[in-house]
């Protein structure tokens, strides 16, 4: 029984952290500052990391979503956030950045590690049937 525990435990971890990044790579999502679009492409999907990039692609702030208003509210209304940003260090080109996996991957997730698991249990009950065989 531990043994088997200790397998699936040991399979589990490994399609979380190896597996699952090559069958169904994560995608990216760049937005303006000034964009009119949320930070979330969709309210299902799983968001795993998030920031601030500058205009070279490199990471500023971590966990970080900034944004200006694109309508005019109040004086000089999104262009005077862009200025607002600016002076922290925002040049032209910072954009918001999202790397997520999409909602809808759910079922395909489960799909292959129930895959994996089934095979991995059909391997264990072989390997039991065999020990038993060849002890008796």
């Amino acid at each position: 029984m531990a043994v088997t525990l200790a397998g699936f435990a040991v399979v589990r971890i490994a399609v979380e952290t190896l597996g699952r990044a090559h069958y169904m790579p994560a995608k990216t999502l760049n937005y303006g500052l000034a964009s009119s679009q949320g930070p979330n492409p969709a309210s299902s999907d799983w968001i795993l990391s998030q920031g601030l990039r500058d205009g070279a692609g490199k990471l500023v702030r971590e966990n970080a979503q900034v944004g200006c208003p694109p309508t005019n509210q109040g004086k000089g209304g999104a262009s005077s956030c862009l200025d607002q940003m600016a002076h922290q260090g925002l040049g032209p080109g910072s954009h918001n950045w999202q790397l997520y996996q999409p909602g809808d991957r759910f079922w395909a997730f489960q799909s292959i590690e129930t895959g994996v698991f089934l095979a991995l249990a059909a391997l264990l009950v072989f390997l039991a049937v065999r020990r038993i065989r060849h002890i008796a």
